[in-house]
């Protein structure tokens, strides 16, 4: 592959490979690694710092010439690939970039040096890389070297990794260059998680999508909604039940913290001294089947020691820190909603992060939940609940008044209100279905409609099925935009998704955004 005898030529170059340079200018590939950096230190040291390819991985830049791969985490944070070349050197991953440091062994990985530095230690007696040889390598190969100063042997302080920390971002993938193949939900908190492949079908993976069109390669399938910029998702694959989440991700894709590799797991630092211990996640985060995401996490650990044998149940932030630390509980009643998280004796309370607790035994328990549901839930729908079963049936505010009586319609299923208005399911008088949408005094902005099928009011626009398509309507019935599709999710951030063959992105205009 050109890219390995590329590479391997830069390490004769400082004299360290025997790789020939005509190899490399038979080789047919067309991927290209762009080494972003050599950096050198005052005493001639060399670390090379370069970018994996898009669609490749590190055994497709230096194929069988590093060992079995190793991961550490630096403070219990950052997940740190490396591995060492078989040439000379230590090669460290994170993400999509790439330090090789040719005599690097390593050594320290703890302190507050930044992660790869820290890594790359017991680097001496090299010659410097030559910028005139590095010129010659950048016209005959097509490599692209950056070099910090004129001198090539001047001090380099910062970490690449740092320098590059702000670039990562807006160097992400472009939607514009793929094609939507699946989208996981609407977007939350600017982001979402779809399939894509690229134009020409050569590459394709899950990537997190934000609503500027940026992406970044996602490191499972199965991930949450997100929240404050990160979202649960599952990244043991080999797990018996697929889609419960064990680690937190933020929207680039990095892992905050995670109960599968060993060196984070939050767990394995709290039962450090247990004699036994084991771990079962319970928050869903399958696709169609996933909990509501609130920055919480909660884990149910089974421990055996002599103090205490049996189960406990902790929540964790999305920092990766306690919320709850694991407290014993007697019973297997777990419950997540919308608003809290509920074991058998506690609960934390999504709107204020507080954490109720409650007898196991009468209805105490009930009767907390209830409130907790209730408070969440006029919040969240504009002060009013539907009630099908009172007397008159309509919308009633948290105190139980009526506010909207709808018992002139022939009312069918139940409805909620979003952003000021809601779709009310009703019938005519011969059975068949319609809808109207009301606002919050109950005044008729649209309607009655042919009701074929909807999904709910967010944001101004509901998705509305007419025959075998369908398309948006606003507050007022008018279709937004032109777009039509099969399919659609709700509207959030501004955003709405139309399935015509691929998935398609509108905004509050129906123009299409991606």
């Amino acid at each position: 592959m050109k890219v390995l005898k590329v590479f391997l030529c830069l390490l004769l170059s400082i004299g360290l490979s025997a790789c020939s340079r005509s190899e490399a200018v038979n080789s047919t590939s067309t991927n290209s690694s762009t080494l972003s950096g050599v950096y050198l230190t005052k005493n001639g040291d060399v670390t090379v710092y370069f970018e994996i390819p898009h669609g490749m991985d590190i055994e497709d830049v230096l194929g069988q010439h590093t060992s079995k791969e190793h991961k550490i985490s630096i403070n219990g944070e950052k997940i740190i690939e490396w591995r060492t070349v078989q040439s000379g050197g230590t090669v460290c991953i994170s993400g999509d970039r790439a330090l090789y440091a040719p005599t690097a062994t390593v050594s320290n990985v703890s302190g507050s040096t930044p992660p790869s530095w820290a890594l790359l230690t017991g680097i001496e007696d090299l010659e410097p890389l030559d910028p005139a040889d590095a010129e010659k390598l950048a016209e005959e190969y097509g490599i692209q070297l950056y070099f910090n100063g004129e001198d090539s042997s001047q001090l380099i302080t910062d970490s690449p990794i740092d320098q590059k920390e702000s670039e990562s971002v807006s160097s992400a993938y472009e939607v514009k260059d793929y094609y939507i193949n699946d989208v996981s939900n609407s977007f939350s908190d600017g982001y979402t998680v779809v399939e894509a492949s690229n134009l020409d079908n050569s590459e394709s993976g899950t990537y997190i999508l934000s609503t500027d069109g940026k992406m970044a390669k996602a490191p499972a399938y199965h991930i949450s909604n997100f929240y404050n910029d990160t979202a649960a998702t599952q990244l043991d694959v080999s797990a018996q039940f697929s889609g419960y989440a064990d680690s937190i991700i933020n929207a680039k894709g990095e892992i905050v913290w995670s109960m599968v590799d060993e060196e984070s797991s939050i767990g394995k630092k709290y039962f450090s001294n247990v004699d036994s211990w084991s771990w079962h996640p319970f928050f869903r985060c399958k696709r169609n089947e996933m909990d509501l995401y609130q920055g919480y996490l909660p884990i149910e650990f089974t421990v055996d020691s002599f103090d205490y044998s049996g189960n406990l149940v902790g929540i964790i932030d999305s920092s990766g820190k306690w919320a709850v630390e694991p407290t014993k509980v007697t019973s297997g009643w777990n419950s997540i909603t919308d608003s809290y998280i509920a074991v058998a004796n506690f609960a934390i309370d999504y709107s204020t992060g507080d954490v109720i607790t409650f007898e196991e035994s009468g209805n105490e328990r009930e009767i907390k939940l209830e409130e907790i549901e209730n408070k969440a839930y006029f919040k969240k729908h504009d002060g009013l609940k539907f009630d099908y079963f009172a007397e008159p049936q309509g919308f009633y505010d948290e105190q139980g008044n009526c506010v909207i009586d709808l018992s002139n319609y022939n009312l069918e299923l139940e409805s909620e209100f979003n952003d000021g208005f809601a779709v009310v399911n009703i019938q005519n008088e011969n059975g068949s279905d319609y809808l109207i949408v009301i606002d919050t005094k109950g005044n008729v902005s649209a309607g009655p409609l042919k009701n074929e099928g909807h999904g709910q009011m967010s944001e101004g626009f509901f998705w509305s099925e007419n025959g075998e398509s369908g398309y948006f309507m606003d507050v007022y019935g008018n279709q937004l935009g032109n777009q039509t599709g099969s399919d659609g999710f709700d509207f959030s951030d501004s955003r709405g998704w139309i399935y015509d063959q691929e998935w398609i992105c509108i905004d509050e205009t129906g123009k299409r955004v991606f």
